[in-house]
């Protein structure tokens, strides 16, 4: 994704992102331990969701909105 960005012009460090994993109610998911291994490897919060029961939504829309309350003047 990051190099993505790159290519289009954009600087990854200075856009909000985080990790959602949604549809974490169907079978065959990874693991809560492989969620941690994300959540440890990377520097972006990780968000579990259930869109469809709005379960996750909110937290991961704050966790974005969050960024940018903290690093408003690096846009």
């Amino acid at each position: 994704m990051r190099s993505y960005m790159k290519d289009n012009g954009l600087e990854p460090d200075k856009l909000p992102t985080v990790i959602q994993f949604n549809k974490r109610d169907l079978p065959n998911i990874r693991t809560d331990a492989e969620l941690d291994q994300v959540r440890k490897r990377g520097r972006e919060p990780v968000y579990t969701a259930v869109a469809v029961r709005g379960e996750g939504v909110l937290e991961t829309l704050r966790g974005v909105l969050s960024w940018f309350s903290g690093t408003q003047s690096a846009l």
